[in-house]
């Protein structure tokens, strides 16, 4: 992402359309930081751990 970071991301879709901010899932393959679990936790935003399968 050109300079921003995924949680100032969300925000810029949910200041342009709260229905899309919806719609977001978060992929990680990192260790999610107690700032990024806080985060996740306050909006509810889906959240999909690597590695994952189709299923």
């Amino acid at each position: 992402m050109l300079g921003m970071n995924c949680v100032q991301l969300y925000r810029r879709i949910q200041k342009i359309a709260k229905s899309l901010a919806r719609r977001v899932v978060f992929i990680t393959g990192d260790i999610v930081s107690a700032a990024t679990e806080k985060f996740l936790s306050e909006t509810k935003a889906a959240r999909i751990d690597k590695p994952f399968t189709a299923e």
